[in-house]
């Protein structure tokens, strides 16, 4: 008797699915559609957005890239006005101490 059960229990627990799954009205299954066709239309915006945001981020990454090669190349340019400011300063002196010496 239990063998028996537990075989037709599926099967009762199965069509008493599909009777209750038959009640659903026209309207419920359109409204259902309905919810589909706007989550369907809100992916596709979230999708555009996404893609707006990856392309502004790369272009914010090559302003960021731009920005650092041109503050080395600053950092660079003032390094050599440094050096070569030392540079004459140093020969400055040296002509100072070989006046003196004099």
């Amino acid at each position: 008797m239990k063998k028996a059960y537990r075989k037709v229990l599926p099967a009762v627990l199965l069509a008493s699915t599909f009777a209750v799954g038959a009640c659903a009205s026209s309207s419920e299954v359109d409204d259902l559609k309905a919810s589909v066709n706007t989550l369907q239309r809100d992916v596709v915006g979230l999708k555009s957005d996404t893609a707006a945001a990856r392309a502004e981020s790369a272009k914010a990454a090559q302003e960021a890239r731009s920005a650092a090669a041109a503050a080395q190349q600053a950092a660079a340019e003032a390094k050599a006005a440094a050096n070569a400011a030392t540079a004459a300063s140093d020969k400055s002196d040296r002509m100072f101490q070989k006046s003196l010496r004099k």
